[in-house]
């Protein structure tokens, strides 16, 4: 087995914080963490909540910081909109989310290439998507993952985004 983001013990408590009756904050502060503490956790990975950018953005934004000829500028890789625990939560609340609040979001990204990944994320339960400019989101993958008893498939979706992410 392979490390992931469950071997940082913060990440684990936060992941396992996460109960069927939480609200939106234990699932954002979860995200949060395994994005910052995990895959982008190098310095020119930030990561943002919509806290930080005080606008209605999604609730957790992975940019990477590049340099160019006039300074650094962010692109943004992946973005994250988190909801409180739904029991019994189907295939289709994952795609309305994505298709309601992610599709107004990613395309209000400052990507100069019209391309974001996107994260619904309910509870411990996340499905990933890619959005191309004036296209609607199309989920990376089947069904949903369980940030819990899924971690290795979850990482495999954070470390293809990225390496496969946008750039400018």
């Amino acid at each position: 087995m392979s490390s992931t983001y469950l071997d940082i013990k913060s990440v684990n408590y936060l992941i396992n914080a996460i109960k069927p009756d939480s609200l939106e904050g234990p699932v954002q502060s979860a995200w949060a963490n395994i994005l910052g503490k995990g895959k982008f956790s190098e310095d020119f990975y930030a990561i943002e909540t919509n806290r930080q950018r005080e606008t209605q953005y999604p609730d957790v934004i992975v940019i990477e910081v590049k340099d160019f000829m006039t300074g650094p500028a962010p692109v943004d890789i992946l973005m994250v909109e988190c909801k409180r625990s739904l029991p019994n939560a189907t295939q289709w609340h994952f795609d309305e989310l994505a298709n309601a609040q992610l599709d107004c979001q990613l395309t209000e990204t400052p990507n100069s290439s019209g391309f974001v990944f996107g994260a619904a994320a309910i509870g411990r339960l996340v499905r990933f998507y890619e959005k191309f400019e004036g296209r609607d989101p199309v989920p990376l993958h089947n069904g949903m993952y369980d940030i819990l008893t899924n971690a290795e498939d979850v990482e495999f979706w954070l470390e293809y985004m990225k390496w496969t992410g946008p750039r400018q």
